[in-house]
C-alpha cells in the first residue's frame, strides 16, 4: 500500500551571529511527485518540477526588469493547494503523532521531555521508560 509522504524540518539559518529559525515542509503524493516550502528568512515553494518559486507580497509593488507589474504570490497558499490541506491543520496532526499525549506502551499520561545526544529531546514516560516521541534540532550539532 502506498501512502502520502510528510516530512517538516526546522533549524536555524542565516549568520552564527544572528540566526533566525526556519521550517521547511516536504510532500511526497501517491503519484510520487514532491513539492517543499520553505518559511524562514525567505519564503519559498519548490514545485514537483524542481522549479522555485518565492514569495511576492502584497503589500509592496514589485517590478520586474522590463517593468511589468509582478503580481503576489503566496508560496503557503501554492503549497496547501498542492498537499490539500491548510499547514495549521498538517502542524496539529504531526504535534498529535510525534508528541502524544499519553504512553503507546501502557497507557500512562505521565510522559516527560529528557534530553538525549545533542539536538535530541525524548518524550519519555515515567512509569514504563518508553519512549513515545522525539524531537531533533539540526542547528544544534551544526
Amino acid at each position: 500500500m502506498k501512502l502520502n509522504h510528510f516530512d517538516v524540518e526546522t533549524g536555524a539559518e542565516g549568520p552564527q551571529y544572528d540566526p533566525y529559525g526556519y521550517t521547511e515542509y516536504t510532500f511526497t503524493n501517491l503519484k510520487g511527485q514532491t513539492a517543499k516550502l520553505h518559511e524562514g528568512l525567505g519564503c519559498y515553494f519548490v514545485d514537483p518540477e524542481g522549479e522555485t518559486h518565492h514569495e511576492v507580497s502584497e503589500d509592496v509593488k514589485w517590478v520586474d526588469a522590463y517593468g511589468e507589474d509582478i503580481p503576489p504570490y503566496s508560496p503557503t497558499e501554492e503549497f496547501e493547494k498542492f498537499v490539500g490541506l491548510p499547514i495549521k491543520i498538517i502542524e496539529k496532526v504531526i504535534e498529535r503523532i510525534e508528541h502524544p499525549s499519553r504512553c503507546q506502551h501502557c497507557g500512562s499520561k505521565q510522559l516527560e521531555w529528557i534530553s538525549g545526544y545533542p539536538g535530541e529531546e525524548l518524550l519519555m514516560c515515567s512509569k514504563c521508560n518508553h519512549v513515545s516521541g522525539s524531537t531533533f534540532n539540526k542547528s544544534a550539532i551544526e
